[in-house]
């Protein structure tokens, strides 16, 4: 409803409503990834209600919302080395970040939000690589990157002067609420060793 009738039905509300009961269902769920599922969702729900309800500054929110990837990438990471994860990921954002003040100057949001995108990056890729250990989680991984190119692509002229681009759907939310009740299952989901 909120995704293809949002004039219809109180859109902002059904929105936090539904990561609400991602959260809610992990609970209920029990499996060898609960721990970290639990925690991100939880920080997820913080994050949506500070940006849906509140309007709290963008910085804040992505800044918060950085940690579920944290979270998750350390749940990808821990039967392997947890500082290889650590350099690797600070390294492509020292990187990204040279290159992002070079083009665009120095900016707060820009720099949270590329510590935020480069570790969700990072999370797919590795998502992606070891999708047999859990498929269910990779998928979700990829939909919450999908999610997040459309809000690039909804925020990006605050950085370049383009027009702005309107999409009949709200296709964020096409992706991303999936994400989250897949990642959500991706719990129940039995862990494989893959070497």
């Amino acid at each position: 409803l909120f995704i293809f009738f949002p004039k219809y039905v109180p859109e902002i509300k059904l929105q936090f409503a539904g990561i609400v009961l991602c959260f809610i269902m992990s609970m209920f769920l029990n499996g060898e990834n609960k721990v970290f599922i639990r925690l991100g969702l939880f920080i997820t729900v913080i994050s949506d209600y500070l940006i849906l309800l509140t309007k709290t500054d963008y910085v804040i929110s992505v800044f918060i919302f950085s940690f579920v990837h944290l979270i998750y990438g350390y749940k990808l990471y821990k039967e392997k080395s947890i500082k290889s994860m650590i350099y690797i990921r600070l390294g492509l954002f020292i990187i990204t970040e040279i290159i992002m003040i070079f083009l665009f100057g120095f900016d707060l949001l820009l720099l949270v939000s590329t510590f935020y995108f480069i570790n969700l990056l990072a999370n797919c890729i590795h998502g992606v690589l070891n999708y047999k250990i859990n498929l269910i989680f990779a998928v979700g991984i990829i939909l919450f990157l999908l999610c997040d190119i459309f809000v690039g692509i909804n925020n990006i002229n605050e950085f370049i002067n383009i027009p702005q681009i309107t999409f009949p759907i709200n296709f964020m939310w096409l992706f991303y609420f999936p994400s989250q009740v897949l990642i959500t299952l991706s719990i129940k989901e039995k862990l494989v060793n893959v070497s």
